[in-house]
């Protein structure tokens, strides 16, 4: 018998550019800018269109894709782009959508940051920082003018997202009303800010929509930090509607102005 052979990873991961228009899911990024004026922000149309440079200090290139088969199949195409720990890491998921979307947000990380760096993605070393959160190991580091090479990921069912930066960076995607408890979660964790303009909504709709763009914002902001969930979503409150800011943040993460924000 014929041995079937192995689809490469871009044939099992399709590559979203509107990712509530195409997948219903919803997500932000914060980036620790350390400074005002313009800011690049980049979608990937395709993976192998990664710009073969780390971003500048004023840029963000951003990677949403959907996998398109189960895990098992995405692990076998991704097994050349993966490290030993990334599948080891991958042995914790039982359920086969929660494997596809960390595969393939893993596999897109290091395919991006290894066209970025010029090696392959295999080749990718990543180290985690005492809180948890993953940087290139110190040999792999490069520095920019202004900056250096920042990345984070997420994934949800349905949809994973990568973001490159040249300064810290967070990135987060959600599948809306997979929170179960919406309003008492936001109680347990939003600030008082949050929860007054929730409070003022009288639809249903709307206080979803705005619960998830408090939520979203918060898990990018608390990821770019590098703090993660100890430093407190109710450590700080975004505005409500019209361009994303911080209305409150601590002095240590302050100004709020060194903050910038997207949402899709």
């Amino acid at each position: 018998m014929k041995e079937r052979s192995v689809p490469a990873f871009a044939d099992v991961v399709r590559t979203i550019t509107h990712p509530v228009a195409e997948t219903g899911r919803v997500g932000a990024w914060a980036l620790d800018s350390g400074r005002t004026g313009g800011l690049r922000v980049s979608v990937i149309a395709a993976l192998d269109e990664t710009p073969a440079r780390p971003p500048l200090a004023d840029e963000i290139f951003i990677w949403f894709g959907a996998p398109l088969t189960g895990g098992e199949t995405l692990s076998h195409a991704a097994a050349g782009l993966l490290d030993a720990h990334t599948k080891t890491e991958a042995q914790r998921f039982r359920q086969d959508a929660d494997l596809s979307s960390f595969i393939a947000a893993h596999a897109g990380l290091r395919t991006m940051l290894g066209a970025a760096l010029g090696i392959r993605p295999v080749d990718v070393r990543i180290t985690r920082d005492p809180q948890g959160k993953p940087h290139l190991s110190t040999d792999q580091q490069v520095s920019t003018p202004g900056g250096d090479l920042h990345f984070n990921i997420s994934h949800t069912r349905g949809l994973v997202a990568v973001a490159l930066a040249g300064r810290p960076v967070g990135i987060d995607v959600e599948t809306p009303a997979e929170i179960l408890d919406r309003d008492q979660v936001a109680r347990l964790v939003f600030a008082p800010e949050s929860l007054a303009a929730l409070d003022a909504l009288t639809t249903d709709d709307a206080r979803n929509a705005l619960f998830y763009r408090f939520w979203t914002l918060g898990e990018a902001f608390i990821k770019a930090t590098g703090l993660g969930l100890a430093q407190g979503l109710d450590s700080f409150a975004f505005t409500a509607t019209g361009p994303v800011q911080l209305i409150r943040v601590a002095p240590s993460w302050g100004p709020a102005a060194r903050w910038r924000f997207g949402i899709f």
